[in-house]
C-alpha cells in the first residue's frame, strides 16, 4: 500500500451536513444527460508532469450494468459499444441507485521524465470501486477498494479513492472503473502527477488542521463552561457539535482512515448514525437555548417528538441497511435545519430576545454557507474557494455566533437572577415593615397606579394624536404644536412660518382611480412630506382631507419657502404607480410667516398661509406662493 496524507481539499470530498442533505434529495431526481457514444480519439486527454487535478469531464463515457453481471470483457466487447453513453456533467452523478455503474475514458503521457500518475475519486462515500488500466484490450493493473471493504485494501492510503497508474510516454490507455453504492452514486475524477499531488495534500494538512482546530477548540470551550457552571445549553451545543464534526469526517474520508479502519460495518452505517444523532442534539439545544417549554409549549412538544425519532433512527442506522435509513433521515434531517431556524426567528420577534436573534443568524450562517456550494453544483454560482468550503466556514461562523449567543443568554440569565434576588430582598424587607408602613404601602401604590395612569393617558394622547391612515400627526396635535410655536415665537421674537400643502386635484384622482389607491397616495405625499420636513423642530401634520400643514420655528418667510419648494419638487418627482403605470402626483404650497415682534394671532398666521395656497392654485397649481401675515392695527 502507498501511504499519501488526507486529502487534498478538506471540504471538497462530499458536501456537510445540510448541503449534503439537499444535493442527496436533489440526486434522487437528477440523472446525468446522456448521448450515445463510446471512446474514440477526440476523446483522448493527453497529461504531463503538470497535471494538477485536472477533471475528467467531456472525456467520460459511462455504461449502466444493472445486474452488475458484467466483466471487463464483456463492457470492451465491440458489440457493447452503442451501450456507453457520453457523460455531459462536470461530475458523474447518478443520484441514489441499485445499478452497477462503469465509467471509461482515454489517457496517454507525453511527459518523458514522469509515468506515474495517480487517479483520484474525491468521494469517499462509494461502497465498491473496480480500477482497470487497460492496454490494446489487456488489463495492465486492477485495484478494487470501497468503503465497503477494509482500508488497509486500498492501493494508496488516502481518504478518497487514489489510484496509481504507470503510463510510458507516447503510449494511450483505456481506463475503466465499475462503481456500486448504496450512497449517492457520483465520481468526481481527476489525474494527477505524484509530485503535484503530493503538494495538494501537504497544503490540505493546513486547511484540515485550521477547520478541525477551529472546531475542536470551541466545543473544549463549551464543556468547560458546561463543566463550571452546569449549563445544560453548552452541553448540548458541544453535543451538536461533536455530531456535525463526525458527519464532515465521515464525509471527507478521514474518520475511516484513522479512527476505524478496522470496520467496513460501522463506515457504511456511520453517516446516518452521526446525522440523526445530529438532528437530535439541534432539537434539544434549540429546545433549550430557545426556552420553549415557557415560549412555546405546543412547539415544544412536536421538537421533543421530532427529536425522539431522531434517537431512534441512531439505534436503527446501526441495524437497518444505509439505503433504507439515508431518506427518512435526511427528510428528518432536512426538517431540523429549516425547523430551528424559523423558530429561533419567531422566538425573536414574540420575546424581543437578544440571544434568540444570534441564535438565528448563527443557523442562517451556517445554511447560507451550504447554499454556496449548493449554487456552486447546479452551476448558478462560479466554482471557488469559497463556494467549495461554504458549508466548512459557515459551521465555523455558525459555531463561532452560538458561542456568541450562548454567552449572551448566560450573561441575560444571570442578570435576571440578580434582579430576582434583589427583587426578593426588597419584598422581605417590605414585609418585615408591612404593620408599620401599610398606610405608607396603601399611598405608595395609589401613587404607583396614578402614574401608570398617567402614563397611559400619556401613550394614549400621543396615539390620539397621529392620523390614522397617513401616521402623522393629526389635526388636533397641529392645534396644539401651532400655539405652543407661536407662544413661543412671540416671547423670543423669532419668525415662525407655516406651509399649508394641498393635493392637486385630489377628488379628479379618486374618481379615476378609487378611494383605495387615493388613500395610498395620501400615504406616500405624507411619508415625503415627513422626510423633507427634516429639522427637528419641524412638525409636519395632516390638516385634513388632502390637505397638510408644516409648522417651521425660527423659519424667515424665505426659507420656509425654499423648504415649500422642496416639498413640491420631492412629490412631484415621486415615482406612484398604479397597475405599473406611473400616475403623476402634484401639490399647491401656500407659504405664511409671521415676522419676528409681530402680536397677530395664531390663526392669522392660518389665515396667511391659507390664502396663499389658495393663490397657487389660482396660478396654475403645481408651485408655491408666500404671504406675510399682516399684524393686526392698534387699537385707538
Amino acid at each position: 500500500m502507498i501511504a499519501l496524507s488526507p486529502s487534498r481539499t478538506p471540504f471538497r470530498p462530499a458536501c456537510t451536513a445540510t448541503c449534503s442533505i439537499l444535493l442527496a434529495l436533489c440526486c434522487v431526481l437528477v440523472a446525468p444527460g446522456a448521448d450515445a457514444g463510446a471512446p474514440g480519439d477526440d476523446d483522448l486527454l493527453w497529461v504531463d508532469a503538470t497535471a494538477a487535478g485536472a477533471m475528467l469531464c467531456g472525456h467520460m463515457h459511462y455504461l449502466v450494468d444493472p445486474d452488475g453481471a458484467l466483466g471487463l470483457v464483456d463492457v470492451l466487447d465491440p458489440r457493447r459499444r452503442d451501450d456507453w453513453r457520453d457523460v455531459k456533467q462536470d461530475v458523474p452523478n447518478f443520484g441514489y441507485t441499485g445499478d452497477t455503474y462503469w465509467l471509461r475514458f482515454r489517457m496517454g503521457s507525453r511527459a518523458r521524465d514522469c509515468d506515474d500518475y495517480l487517479l483520484e475519486i474525491a468521494y469517499p462515500l462509494l461502497d465498491d470501486v473496480t480500477f482497470h488500466q487497460v492496454r490494446d484490450g489487456q488489463a495492465l493493473q486492477v485495484y478494487r477498494t470501497g468503503d465497503a471493504l477494509p482500508f488497509a485494501e486500498r492501493p494508496v492510503e488516502h481518504a478518497t479513492f487514489v489510484f496509481p497508474a504507470t503510463m510510458v510516454a507516447g503510449e494511450q490507455y483505456d481506463f475503466l472503473l465499475r462503481i456500486r453504492s448504496t450512497s449517492s452514486l457520483q465520481a468526481p475524477l481527476a489525474i494527477w502527477s505524484e509530485r503535484t499531488f503530493q503538494k495538494e495534500v501537504n497544503r490540505s494538512y493546513a486547511l484540515y488542521g485550521f477547520f478541525y482546530g477551529v472546531m475542536l477548540s470551541i466545543m473544549v470551550y463549551g464543556a468547560a463552561i458546561f463543566l463550571s457552571m452546569r449549563e445544560r445549553n453548552y452541553l448540548y451545543f458541544v453535543a451538536y457539535s461533536a455530531m456535525f464534526v463526525g458527519i464532515k469526517a465521515s464525509m471527507d474520508g478521514i474518520a475511516y482512515q484513522y479512527l476505524w479502519p478496522f470496520s467496513p460495518f460501522f463506515q457504511e452505517h456511520c453517516i446516518t448514525f452521526f446525522l440523526s444523532a445530529t438532528t437530535a442534539a439541534a432539537y434539544f439545544f434549540a429546545s433549550h437555548f430557545l426556552q420553549l417549554k415557557t415560549n412555546a409549549i405546543r412547539l415544544n412538544r412536536f421538537f421533543m417528538l421530532l427529536a425522539r425519532l431522531s434517537l431512534l433512527g441512531m439505534a436503527l442506522a446501526l441495524v437497518l441497511p444505509y439505503a433504507v435509513m439515508i431518506r427518512p433521515t435526511l427528510v428528518l434531517a432536512l426538517a431540523a435545519e429549516f425547523l430551528v431556524l424559523a423558530t429561533g426567528g419567531w422566538i425573536w420577534r414574540k420575546c424581543g430576545s437578544r440571544p434568540a436573534l444570534m441564535f438565528t443568524g448563527a443557523w442562517s450562517a451556517f445554511l447560507a454557507g451550504s447554499l454556496l456550494m449548493i449554487l456552486s453544483k447546479f452551476g448558478v454560482l462560479p466554482r471557488t474557494i469559497f463556494t467549495e468550503n461554504g458549508p466548512a466556514l459557515g459551521i465555523m461562523a455558525e459555531a463561532a455566533f452560538l458561542i456568541i449567543a450562548l454567552t449572551e443568554s448566560l450573561k441575560e440569565s444571570r442578570r435576571k437572577q440578580r434582579q430576582s434576588a434583589t427583587e426578593l430582598l426588597r419584598v422581605q424587607a417590605e414585609a418585615s415593615r408591612e404593620l408599620k408602613r401599610e398606610v405608607q404601602r396603601q399611598t405608595a401604590a395609589i401613587q404607583d397606579m396614578m402614574r401608570q395612569l398617567a402614563r397611559a393617558n400619556e401613550e394614549l394622547d400621543e396615539r390620539n394624536k397621529l392620523d390614522g391612515l397617513t401616521g402623522i400627526f393629526n389635526r388636533h396635535a397641529f392645534d396644539e404644536r401651532l400655539a405652543a410655536d407661536h407662544n413661543r415665537a412671540g416671547r423670543s421674537g423669532s419668525p415662525l412660518s407655516l406651509l399649508m400643502i394641498d393635493i392637486d386635484l385630489f377628488k379628479n384622482f379618486n374618481d379615476d382611480y378609487g378611494h383605495l389607491t387615493g388613500d395610498e397616495c395620501l400615504k406616500r405625499v405624507a411619508a415625503t412630506i415627513a422626510e423633507e420636513a427634516r429639522r427637528t423642530t419641524d412638525f409636519a401634520a395632516r390638516y385634513g382631507g388632502e390637505e397638510f400643514a408644516v409648522i417651521l420655528a425660527d423659519t424667515p418667510a424665505a426659507a420656509a419657502a425654499l423648504v415649500g419648494e422642496r416639498i413640491r419638487a420631492a412629490i412631484a418627482a415621486m415615482d406612484f404607480r398604479v397597475d405599473d403605470t406611473r400616475v403623476p402626483v402634484s401639490v399647491s404650497v401656500g407659504v405664511g410667516t409671521s415676522p419676528p415682534g409681530a402680536d397677530a394671532p395664531a390663526e392669522a398666521l392660518v389665515a396667511a398661509a391659507d390664502e396663499a395656497l389658495y393663490l397657487a392654485k389660482a396660478n396654475g397649481r403645481d408651485r408655491v406662493e408666500a404671504a406675510t401675515a399682516p399684524a393686526p392695527q392698534p387699537a385707538a
